[in-house]
């Protein structure tokens, strides 16, 4: 069965399912590795649109991991077998959620900076603008009647 990304569920992954990668994700060589520093520098790292196909499911504290192999016959790891965390398979929807969520506040803070840019543009202009009107009228305006505000 292939799985789809609107119907996965990772507790639905089962033996022989084919799943495509949505994100760059690890295969680790070993589910319980004799060493793990010389396992960490055997990880291969999965790009997007990998196909690997499910060949069994095992639990490390209580996280389902899947053993599988490459079947995605133009990736480098075709055929290569190692175990992926199904936290990694999450990842891609709290990455993008996450990414979503920057981008929106990234816009609100953009909006908001230019609200309180236009704010002191024109509480500047009406600080100069009531200056003048002081100056004026109490005869001291020196930029003459011909220059209307200040700063110009």
């Amino acid at each position: 069965m292939k799985v789809q990304k609107e119907n996965v569920g990772i507790d639905k992954i089962a033996v022989g399912d084919e799943i495509t990668t949505e994100a760059c994700i690890p295969l680790m060589p070993a589910l319980y590795p004799e060493k793990v520093a010389e396992a960490l520098l055997k990880i291969v790292y999965l790009d997007k649109d990998v196909v690997f196909v499910v060949k069994r499911i095992d639990f490390k504290q209580q996280i389902p991991w899947f053993f599988v192999q490459i079947i995605s016959s133009y990736s480098d790891s075709f055929g290569d077998v190692g175990w992926i965390n199904s936290l990694a398979l999450l990842r891609k929807d709290d990455e993008e959620n996450k990414n979503n969520k920057n981008n929106e506040e990234t816009k609100k803070t953009n909006k908001e900076v230019k609200e309180v840019k236009e704010t002191e543009k024109n509480n500047k202009e009406g600080k100069i603008k009531s200056l003048q009107q002081l100056l004026e009228k109490i005869g001291l305006n020196p930029l003459g009647k011909d220059n209307q505000t200040l700063g110009r």
